[in-house]
């Protein structure tokens, strides 16, 4: 029996490829109701890493999520997924999506999971992955089936449900987050295994990963610079869903044009291929084992010893996004930068994603002082038909500050 326990080398070629630190699309505004052009606006928001960075290298991380949100418009939905599985080779990414960027940085970021969570399980680098293999191993002692312990595990990033807030032809992400899953629970199953002490030990070793391993993958990819990539990509495709959806049952010039456009104006800005991806995951599993001979102290290292290899498959699936809409908000906005673009194209132009790269001019908003929304609460308030001076002084003033904060 061999349990793959794998050392992932380094994508460094990966990283070198980053176009820039991500902006993530945070709303989209598209009003098509004037004969003459639509008008479109992106908000953005730059993590506080990409603080100092120059205006024209958060205009080209501005560019790449603009073209992820028209490539969203242009590609089905059932189409948004990626699959490292080593006995897959056919099923790696959907072929519409392997030459693009946003098809690219999504496969990285597959991989990166199982780069994760095969450290996260190694008992020699992590609290969690010591504890998962002291319990699993034993369980198995203790049902007598020490040589049947699981060797596969699938694993999944799907999309949670986002709130947004939707005021007339503006769609705003309020919160959006990704989960994981084990495949037994993204299919809800484990799949059949006949001998009954086998299937409680798969059953336990499941839920060991979900109590210890899973919740630190979670924050990970919400949180960590490695996803930050695909978080850029999924709030792209979250909103460019929306408005296919809003425009669905009267499709507009705009959409039918960006959809039949967008791959085709789509730039790849990353000079390695999908496959390069699918070869440096096939090599982490056949070359890239833990040494765990070193020490023969305790049963787990004597049990690492004989057990040998482990693999994690499974992927990333986009196809389920879903929206809650809720109340807007007003947020403060003084803890982060936020940019926007607003482009007016002409009606019927016949390459909406080519007019809006060649146009697109991106400014700084000003983060918003909410402390006026608590001073207009607090207004004192003006009763028809009686006039009261000190209300409408308190008032006037108010307005002059709103208008000089913006």
């Amino acid at each position: 029996m061999a349990v793959l326990l794998v050392a992932w080398a380094s994508l460094g070629w990966c990283a070198e490829a980053r176009v820039s630190l991500p902006l993530l699309m945070e709303s989209v505004l598209i009003d098509t109701a004037n004969p003459s052009f639509d008008r479109i606006k992106f908000t953005f928001e730059a993590p506080p890493a990409t603080e100092s960075a120059l205006l024209t290298d958060q205009k080209n991380a501005a560019v790449k999520a603009i073209e992820f949100f028209f490539i969203g418009l242009a590609v089905p939905q059932e189409r948004l997924w990626v699959n490292l599985n080593p006995d897959e080779p056919g099923r790696m990414i959907d072929p519409v999506l392997k030459d693009t960027d946003l098809g690219k940085f999504v496969l990285a970021a597959d991989l990166q999971l199982k780069k994760d969570i095969a450290v996260l399980t190694n008992p020699r680098m992590s609290e969690g992955g010591r504890q998962y293999w002291d319990k699993l191993y034993a369980k198995a002692e203790e049902l007598g089936i020490e040589d049947k312990i699981p060797v596969a595990n699938r694993v999944w990033i799907v999309p949670d449900v986002a709130q947004v807030s939707e005021i007339g032809d503006r769609l705003e992400i309020i919160s959006s987050s990704l989960k994981i899953y084990l495949e037994s629970e993204y299919i809800n199953g484990e799949g059949k295994i006949n001998d009954p002490k086998q299937q409680e030990l798969t059953s336990y070793a499941n839920r060991l990963l979900s109590e210890l391993i899973i919740p630190v993958l979670t924050q990970k990819v919400n949180r960590h610079a490695a996803y930050s990539d695909l978080r850029a990509a999924y709030q792209a495709l979250l909103l460019a869903q929306w408005y296919k959806k809003r425009s669905s049952a009267s499709p507009d010039y705009f959409l039918r044009n960006s959809a039949s456009t967008a791959l085709k104006d789509a730039s790849t800005d990353l000079d390695f291929r999908a496959e390069q991806i699918y070869r440096e995951y096939l090599s982490s599993l056949q070359k890239g084992e833990y040494n765990f001979s070193e020490s023969r102290n305790s049963q787990l290292d004597f049990y690492l010893s004989v057990i040998t290899r482990d693999y994690f498959s499974g992927g990333v699936d986009l196809r389920a996004m879903k929206t809650e809409i809720v109340p807007e908000k007003i947020q403060a906005k003084t803890n982060r930068r936020v940019y926007s673009a607003e482009i007016y194209l002409p009606k019927k132009y016949s390459r909406p994603l080519e007019f809006v790269k060649n146009k697109l001019a991106l400014k700084t908003e000003e983060p918003f002082d909410v402390s006026h929304v608590a001073l207009a609460e607090n207004l004192p308030k003006i009763v028809p038909g009686q006039f009261n001076e000190s209300a409408l002084a308190a008032r006037e003033n108010f307005s002059r500050a709103v208008l000089s904060n913006l």
